[in-house]
């Protein structure tokens, strides 16, 4: 998201986030399936699928060879996206407590000087 509320040469102007409600039959619907049943699918894909235990492993808290593709990295980052612009529009516990566990697994397989890659911190270090 781009703020853009102090450039003289916009027409339009950012509404903010807490100021929109979206409840119209199409999107809304939607919405709540990506809260309730696509987000947490998507988290249990990302445990499936060692990406989280790639970064366990970049924190030295799991003995294991690193899984997937270089970039994998990546889909935990989206997922974290994702789940921050949906707990935007309010509280959600269970999606709250995926993303602390996210979050913290990121954040322990970061390095001191700030480099974090999974698959380069240790293979190709």
């Amino acid at each position: 998201v781009v703020d853009t509320a102090k450039s003289p040469f916009v027409h339009l102007r950012p509404v903010p986030l807490g100021a929109v409600t979206i409840s119209d039959p199409f999107w809304a619907p939607r919405r709540y399936t990506n809260a309730s049943a696509t987000l947490p699918s998507q988290f249990r894909h990302l445990e499936e699928t060692d990406r989280l235990n790639n970064f366990r492993r970049a924190a030295g808290k799991l003995d294991a060879p690193f899984v997937g593709l270089y970039f994998n990295d990546s889909d935990v980052y989206k997922w974290l996206e994702a789940a921050a612009w949906t707990l935007a529009e309010g509280p959600n516990p269970e999606l709250e407590g995926m993303s602390d566990t996210a979050i913290a697994e990121v954040a322990d397989a970061q390095r001191p000087d700030g480099y974090l890659n999974t698959y380069f911190a240790l293979d190709k270090a």
